[in-house]
């Protein structure tokens, strides 16, 4: 709404001003705001910056520890907390799972016996069943 506001604002004497027109008076445009800036990129996409916010062990709060800029492509850590990683052992987690993503990090054994685990648990769950069932019934 404010932005709309803003560019009426600058084009109110303008007599042949259509939708397409309108639209198009957003683009390559930074817009400011009290709680941040809005950016609309060349093609109408709105360009934002990304906060990444993490819990405060202490506080027990969250709050912001990254600010990705996305007109300037930067990163920022913006507390001095950003870089612990308390649940980890210090070190920030992988960005893929232990064995990739479709298991191709594992040997087959692995994999093998990765599908195994949960056909054991549930056949030991089914025996528990049944005993539970046989022993009520008695």
């Amino acid at each position: 709404m404010l932005a709309s506001a803003e560019v009426l604002q600058s084009v109110y004497l303008e007599t042949d001003l259509d939708g397409k027109r309108f639209a198009q008076l957003f683009w390559n445009r930074t817009f400011q705001f009290p709680s941040r800036n809005l950016t609309i990129g060349p093609y109408g996409t709105r360009v934002v910056d990304v906060v990444f916010s993490r819990l405060n062990i202490t506080s027990g709060g969250i709050e912001e520890n990254w600010r990705y800029g996305a007109t300037r492509k930067t990163i920022v850590a913006t507390s001095t907390r950003a870089a612990s990683w308390p649940w980890t052992g210090g070190a920030p987690p992988l960005d893929h799972p232990p064995c990739g993503y479709r298991g191709e990090l594992c040997s087959a054994t692995t994999r093998a016996f990765a599908a195994e685990v949960p056909a054991v648990v549930a056949a030991m769950a089914l025996t528990a069943l049944v005993c539970s069932i046989c022993c009520y019934l008695k």
